[in-house]
């Protein structure tokens, strides 16, 4: 039975982290396909000129916080939820 648990919960571990690589991917390719650079697009949030890079490439910070995600809907023109995990 514990067996069964820890494995279930490393799954639930997983599907999470997909998500978020979904995310990653997502923003990414948005990104580029409406022609922003992550630099600018960083410091367009407010944010230090490498957050996006560090965000998309470095998985760091590990999810955007409800404001970053907010504002970056706005200025790709995308749904919140598609950067949400």
């Amino acid at each position: 039975m514990q067996y069964t648990f820890i494995a279930f919960i490393k799954s639930q571990g997983n599907r999470i982290m997909d998500k978020l690589q979904e995310v990653r991917v997502f923003l990414e390719n948005t990104i580029k396909e409406k022609g922003f650079s992550l630099n600018a697009l960083s410091l367009q949030l407010g944010k230090n000129s490498t957050y996006l890079f560090h965000f998309i490439k470095r998985n760091s910070p590990k999810r955007l916080d409800e404001n970053t995600r907010r504002k970056l809907s706005k200025i790709l023109n995308v749904d919140e939820q598609s950067l949400c995990d």
